[in-house]
């Protein structure tokens, strides 16, 4: 796709060239819509006491405008009825209402101090008078339809990609609870080939041993990424500052070991991706003939953090601290090193496949 941006053929527009108000009751019972994040949205009835024949219908090419101008959509082909606290203009058939749902909401943005006002109800407004002074630059209509048809093609990627990503975490979502026993149960419901040995119910502190290595100032120092384990501070875009006169009583952390922080972030364990120096603030574990890809996820799962672990995280929010000698008494599953590593490999398979799809680029047919 090619797309001739000559700023010279741009015209500035009044906003009354573009939109003209109307407003039409709801007297045909038509499917009530909001305006969402990504533009309309089709709302339940239920649960509503309101009248909705005192809604307004909106037709194909309609912007919508909320109080004070906090919701901003435009209808491109559908047909419906907001609320009457929307206001709603007809946009005319000489320009692309695709182009002008990218637009809009940007326009609007920068001039929402103009057009809106603290009612009597100290509520935000429109001042409808106000939006007729709004002048908007505009391509020529043969441009507005291909830069609307560019921004539509990403956005059918990135929701093409967003779904297929779901999938890989909905499965691996799935595998979790499958591939390891139910509560009260020794024998997972999936299982590879040639594994019949019942599972074990073993407590955390006789898998993983605590251990504090210090004195090894020649190691990197690392971060802790929620998620995404450990990464080397000088590897890192964060700005975050440390006494390197102090990294002697920094901790050593082994590739494939566990941390453990007295903070409650997420569970607040992470696996260790490199073998350096981390806070004296956290806890180290290691745990002999174990696979770390078979625990990793284990103890990022639900059943793990909301249900194993809260009884022994006390504190609000992000005050909230687990205790170490609780945390060590939690029964946690136990299978031979073999079925761990096979386990393991999986979901490790399925991440790798999730980050993969996370950073995969688009490729868009188009120049500028």
């Amino acid at each position: 796709m090619n797309i001739e941006l000559n700023h010279s053929k741009w015209k500035m527009y009044d906003f009354n060239d573009i939109f003209t108000e109307y407003s039409k009751s709801n007297t045909e019972n038509l499917e009530q819509f909001t305006v969402g994040k990504y533009g309309l949205v089709p709302k339940s009835s239920e649960g509503y006491s309101y009248d909705v024949q005192k809604h307004k219908i909106f037709e194909p090419n309609t912007l919508l405008l909320g109080i004070g101008a906090e919701e901003v959509g435009v209808s491109t082909m559908e047909r419906g009825c907001v609320s009457p606290i929307y206001n709603t203009f007809k946009i005319s058939d000489s320009f692309d209402s695709l182009f002008l749902k990218y637009l809009m909401p940007i326009i609007i943005s920068q001039n929402k101090c103009r057009i809106s006002h603290i009612s009597t109800r100290r509520n935000y407004e429109i001042e409808v008078s106000e939006l007729s002074k709004i002048q908007i630059a505009l391509p020529p209509f043969e441009i507005q339809r291909k830069i609307s048809s560019l921004l539509f093609d990403i956005d059918n990627k990135i929701e093409n990609q967003e779904k297929l990503l779901n999938k890989f975490k909905d499965l691996k979502s799935s595998l979790l609870l499958k591939l390891f026993p139910m509560r009260s149960h020794n024998i997972p419901s999936i299982r590879f080939n040639g594994f019949t040995e019942t599972w074990e119910q073993r407590k955390f502190g006789d898998i993983f041993k605590e251990y504090s290595e210090k004195h090894h100032e020649e190691l990197p120092p690392l971060m802790i990424i929620q998620g995404g384990g450990t990464i080397r501070r000088d590897e890192s875009d964060r700005n975050i500052s440390f006494d390197t006169a102090n990294l002697y009583n920094y901790k050593v952390i082994h590739i494939d070991d566990f941390i453990v922080h007295l903070r409650s972030f997420e569970g607040g364990l992470e696996k260790s991706n490199h073998n350096g120096l981390i806070s004296p603030a956290y806890h180290t574990f290691h745990g002999d003939n174990i696979s770390s890809d078979f625990y990793y996820p284990y103890f990022r799962s639900k059943k793990f953090i909301n249900i194993d672990l809260t009884p022994h995280v006390y504190g609000v929010r992000d005050g909230r601290s687990i205790d170490m000698n609780g945390l060590k008494t939690i029964l946690i599953p136990y299978t031979s090193y073999t079925e761990q590593k096979k386990i393991g490999r999986l979901l490790l398979s399925i991440d790798k496949t999730i980050t993969l799809h996370q950073r995969k680029p688009f490729h868009l047919n188009f120049s500028l």
